[in-house]
């Protein structure tokens, strides 16, 4: 899988535009210098407000489809920084109310909230709190003059800033320090109590690709639970639905990384089977990037949260001045050493668009035998699809041995310690390496095929890594054959890590070390094949957004079913996971399996109903579900793909059009990000059908149909033989509508009795199929080849 849950971003208007835009007005940036607006950060953190004062009439403003009325009561107007007032704290009565445009936001509303009826936000509060990075926005809203002092604390306004911070580590004052750096920022956040919801916070982010989101936060299970995102107005489809395309404030173009990994740490002493000493790794990581805006002087960058940041320099050794607090002092469920995820790098000049430059950020960060994700080094919120270059130097002890991606140089032996560098010429999405203090590795090759390396600690057996590399070798050329496209590589590497979780990067993965040294037949090849799916399915295959990463996922897993299928026919796991995933989905497993994803299981009804879509990726997951996001992508994602290729069957008798539609795809999107959209738009040229409505009910609803049926004998008007199939079809929304295939048994032998397309027009329907005889006995929706609950009457 990716490791992602940091999470997504949607879409922003293009280079140009915003260009265009930006230039198009003087703008405002409140800090002449990078040592101005740090200085005020502080400030802004302790919160200093302005007396209190009573609202004369009610007041009422609007921002694009949301208002908000102070019918009565009091407010205070934060201290000035910058010349501007970034917050108001409210307190009586007032009502909140929002419109959705996006249907599919609609009826995630309805589904989050629990009001199955609700469509709009129509909510009385009793406090309000709202900060804001434009000048003028405040006093222009309430009608009042900015406040000269005296200034004293707040506890409503410090009690929501502690809850921002430590609950949902979001720090907003180093967001409205990074407005106020810049020109044209436009940031809102208006937290409001509401009667019924406790705390929704409405959000507008200039800098977001769905720029404004409602969210709710769930204490209960400590959670942020996203009920509402939508574009900008300019940018939205007719239809309501997002429309921008992905624009980064930078693109980074190489990464030149230096890494010591020498030091231990200091409070971790060994992790994992092969008992690996962890180590704290001191990086410079020198990015070099393209801004992509003008007048960009605040650079946010996503940095693990354990990374402990020492100085960021330019060029030219300049340091340049950062804010980043340490949560994890605030926090006592997390480590004292956590900080917030975000970097705000701050410039006294803004970087020049379009010009290519460099800064280094220097610090350490904990490892035991491997880095994950995008994370580890520096980069933009959207990283993952900001492809680049990369240079790992890196330096060691004699007993540790690395494996890395890109071309490795010669190894330079010191006092104990070597030295070596990796390169990486071809633009990647992400690029890691792993280590071993004792290796052992086993190689493979198999014709038309890269070379397959395993790389594992001396614990691990060798016949353990031969497996390893031979399933990889064998389910690389199995995808190669029936995606049509070889992998542009000479050899892979597969290495063993101390996590319990895998992870594909172009050329290398990462295998948890228990899928080495233990195995369960079935299960083992699944993982492996699926890790290995994703060089084509999120590396060759992009996705363009957090709502469109299923085609990464469920692709993924997919396509380790259906080498399960090839490779072990005689066990029938393709069946048996079938039948497990769509139990997972329906909340129904009865007994174990292999192949069970208990911990995406969910039996309670009313949480599982409240588990978004496919389309909303990391947003399907809620306080109560957090596997909500697995459960779709991976799970109900994978059940679609078969649902589809059944459908395309039931037209063809064969699956050469599923295949010939997967081909397209990868042929046409190589190389590039792509949306379900794109995918939809493959499907329907190669078939020469719409299918927009199977989306529309499988990846954009959770609707989940029940079926119950009988069949009798009976003859058609012209006396041939025939059964009368009755079905009653509940649990989805008038004008469903699916091919269910129906078997026919005759003696032993099950046959296919055709495709019957279901119609929510009425609750109940009737169809007639001609038999050539009698059956023994027929059997509705066989082998789950609809994602539903069937049962005979």
């Amino acid at each position: 899988m990716f490791i992602r849950f940091l999470i997504a971003t949607g879409s922003i208007v293009s280079a140009c535009a915003w260009m265009s835009l930006l230039s198009a007005s003087p703008g405002w940036a409140m800090f002449p210098d990078a040592a101005t607006a740090v200085a005020s950060y502080e400030p802004l953190v302790e919160g200093r407000w302005g007396s209190t004062t009573p609202l004369p009439t009610a007041v009422t403003f609007t921002h694009d489809t949301a208002t908000w009325t102070l019918e009565r009561g009091t407010v205070r107007l934060m201290q000035p920084r910058g010349g501007v007032v970034t917050g108001v704290v409210f307190e009586g009565e007032g009502r909140f109310s929002m419109t959705i445009p996006d249907p599919i936001e609609r009826r995630h509303l309805a589904r989050t909230s629990e009001r199955p009826e609700m469509d709009r936000i129509d909510q009385t509060f009793g406090r309000l709190v709202l900060r804001t990075t434009v000048p003028g926005r405040v006093e222009r809203w309430l009608d009042l003059a900015a406040p000269d002092g005296p200034f004293s604390d707040d506890d409503l306004a410090t009690d929501r800033h502690e809850h921002w911070l430590v609950q949902r580590i979001e720090d907003i004052d180093a967001r409205v320090i990074a407005g106020l750096s810049m020109r044209d920022d436009d940031y809102l956040r208006i937290d409001v109590e509401t009667a019924d919801f406790s705390w929704l916070t409405y959000e507008h982010d200039s800098f977001d690709g769905e720029e404004i989101t409602l969210s709710h936060y769930d204490r209960t299970h400590r959670w942020t639970e996203a009920w509402i995102r939508l574009d900008r107005p300019e940018q939205r489809l007719d239809s309501g639905r997002p429309g921008s395309e992905t624009m980064r404030t930078v693109d980074l173009e190489h990464v030149d990384l230096s890494i010591d990994l020498t030091p231990t740490h200091p409070e971790w002493s060994k992790a994992g089977q092969a008992n690996i000493t962890v180590r704290r790794p001191e990086i410079e990581a020198e990015m070099v990037f393209t801004p992509q805006l003008e007048g960009l002087r605040a650079l946010s960058l996503l940095l693990s949260s354990s990374a402990e940041v020492d100085r960021v320099t330019t060029a030219d050794g300049t340091e340049l001045p950062f804010i980043r607090d340490q949560v994890g002092k605030r926090n006592g469920r997390m480590f004292a050493e956590t900080w917030d995820v975000r970097l705000l790098v701050l410039a006294d000049t803004p970087w020049i668009a379009g010009e290519s430059t460099s800064l280094t950020v220097h610090y350490r960060i904990p490892l035991t035998n491997y880095v994950s994700g995008r994370l580890w080094y520096p980069g933009e919120v959207d990283g993952f699809n900001d492809p680049h270059t990369a240079v790992f130097t890196m330096t060691g002890l004699e007993k540790q041995e690395v494996r890395a991606m890109g071309n490795a140089g010669e190894l330079v032996e010191g006092d104990g310690t070597w030295t070596r560098t990796w390169r990486i010429d071809r633009p990647v999405r992400m690029a890691t390496f792993a280590l071993s203090e004792r290796p052992r590795e086993q190689t493979v090759e198999l014709d038309g095929v890269p070379a397959i390396t395993a790389f594992a600690s001396t614990n691990t057996r060798k016949n353990q890594l031969y497996n390893v590399a031979v399933d990889i070798a064998n389910s690389i050329s199995f995808f190669q054959q029936i995606f049509d496209h070889r992998l542009e590589t000479d050899n892979i590497l597969a290495t063993s890590i101390t996590g319990i979780h895998g992870q594909s990067f172009e050329g290398f993965l990462h295998l948890s070390e228990l899928s080495m040294e233990r195995t369960s037949e079935g299960p083992t090849e699944r993982f492996r094949a699926h890790e290995t799916a994703h060089q084509w399915w999120g590396h060759v295959v992009g996705w363009k957004s957090y709502r469109d990463q299923w085609l990464s996922e469920a692709f993924a897993e997919y396509s380790a079913m259906l080498f399960l299928e090839a490779s072990m026919p005689e066990e029938e796991y393709y069946q048996e996971m079938v039948d497990v995933y769509s139990g997972i989905v329906r909340g129904e497993i009865d007994g174990a399996s292999r192949f069970s994803r208990l911990y995406a299981l969910e039996r309670n009804d009313k949480e599982r109903r409240r588990i978004g879509p496919i389309s909303l990726g990391y947003r399907a997951a809620t306080g109560e579900t957090p596997s909500g996001y697995v459960t779709m992508s991976y799970v109900k994602g994978a059940v679609v793909l078969h649902m589809l290729r059944g459908t395309l069957r039931g037209l063809t008798q064969n699956d050469e059009m599923f295949f010939a539609v997967i081909r397209t795809f990868v042929d046409r999107y190589a190389g590039r990000a792509a949306s379900t959209a794109d995918f939809i738009a493959v499907l329907d040229e190669i078939t020469g059908r719409e299918w927009k409505w199977f989306f529309n009910q499988w990846i954009d609803g959770t609707d989940i149909p029940s079926f119950e049926w009988s069949w009798q004998p009976t003859t058609t008007p012209e006396g041939q033989p025939a059964i009368a199939l009755t079905v009653r079809l509940s649990d989805v929304e008038t004008g469903w509508r699916m091919p269910v295939p129906v078997a026919i048994y005759f003696d032993k032998k099950k046959e296919d009795g055709g495709q019957v397309m279901v119609v929510l027009q009425q609750s109940e329907e009737t169809f007639v199929l001609p038999v050539p005889r009698v059956p023994r006995s027929v059997e509705f929706n066989p082998d789950n080849a609809v994602l539903a609950s069937t049962r005979e009457r």
